[in-house]
C-alpha cells in the first residue's frame, strides 16, 4: 500500500478518495479476505477434491476476471 501510495503521489491528476467510498472499500476488503479464507477451510474440510486443485482455479480467478471483463463489458 505504501508503494502504490508513493506512486501516486507523483501523478499531476491524482484525485483522493472520499471517506464514505474508503469504509466502503475496506468493509469489502474484509468481507472479500473472510469468505475466501472460509470457502477455503471449508473445502478442505469437505476434501472432495484435492488441495492442488483449490490452488490451480485460485491461480487462475485474476485470468478469468480478465476475460470476463473482456467479453461483458468490452474492455482491452
Amino acid at each position: 500500500m505504501l508503494f502504490l501510495v508513493g506512486i501516486t503521489s507523483f501523478k499531476k491528476n491524482f484525485k483522493l478518495v472520499s471517506k464514505s467510498d474508503l469504509l466502503l472499500i475496506l468493509f469489502l476488503g474484509v468481507i472479500d479476505v473472510f469468505i475466501n479464507q472460509w470457502s477455503f477451510f471449508k473445502g478442505l474440510q469437505l476434501q472432495t477434491a484435492d488441495p492442488t486443485t483449490y490452488v490451480i482455479i485460485l491461480a487462475m480467478t485474476p485470468i478469468l476476471t480478465g476475460l470476463l471483463a473482456t467479453l461483458f463489458l468490452r474492455k482491452n
